[in-house]
């Protein structure tokens, strides 16, 4: 099963997810999970700025730092996930 994950910040989720981590990386895949870490996820905020003479949407950062995990959620990561209603990143 898939999950979007939402954590205050990447310090808070490397500490939550040791087993997921190989010297300082995260291991992004094996026979029981896949992670697609995200990190900061980014909006449009309805401005428009001239940028070299072409029009540019600004956009601000989302709140937290963000993950997307697949297999068997680990109970301590339950309180992070999330369903957003328009995913702005999701698997192929």
């Amino acid at each position: 099963m898939s999950t979007c994950l939402k954590f205050p910040d990447e310090q808070t989720v490397v500490a939550l997810m040791p087993q997921y981590r190989v010297e300082d990386q995260w291991m992004l895949a094996s026979h029981t999970h896949a992670l697609d870490p995200i990190g900061t996820l980014y909006a449009e905020t309805g401005e428009v700025v001239m940028v070299e003479g072409i029009e540019t949407k600004l956009t601000a950062p989302i709140d937290g730092w963000h993950m997307n995990f697949v297999g068997e959620l680990p109970e301590n990561l339950t309180p992070f996930a999330v369903e957003p209603k328009n995913p702005k990143v999701v698997w192929a």
